[in-house]
């Protein structure tokens, strides 16, 4: 079951991730990029790469000193990664996150449903 919030088009009961400082704004007024929703466990990774490369940087409601800092650690990384692929499938399954037929879901929610 699709819903529609302005520009994103997410399903109910899928995990995702947004922008914590826009997540309230009217969707016009949002960067791209403000609401995530991987389809699968092994998308995780990327789909946090792209918000921090197509969000983080345009979005206007970020507090300057946050993005200030975002953007000293992510200049100043020396070699550092955002960790392995696998590292990030592994901590959410962890969290009792796990694939469902729409997305990613809450391992619990998925057997309640």
């Amino acid at each position: 079951q699709a819903t529609n919030d302005g520009r994103l088009s997410c399903y109910v009961g899928t995990v995702g991730f947004r922008c914590r400082w826009c997540r309230d704004v009217d969707p016009a007024q949002r960067a791209e990029k403000s609401a995530v929703y991987p389809r699968e466990l092994e998308r995780i990774y990327h789909a946090n790469i792209r918000f921090q490369r197509d969000h983080v940087p345009k979005c206007k409601h970020i507090p300057k000193d946050m993005k200030e800092r975002y953007m000293h650690l992510k200049n100043n990384q020396g070699g550092m990664s955002r960790g392995r692929k696998k590292y990030w499938v592994t901590s959410a399954m962890r969290k009792g996150l796990c694939d469902g037929v729409d997305g990613i879901v809450i391992r619990n929610a998925q057997q309640q449903g």
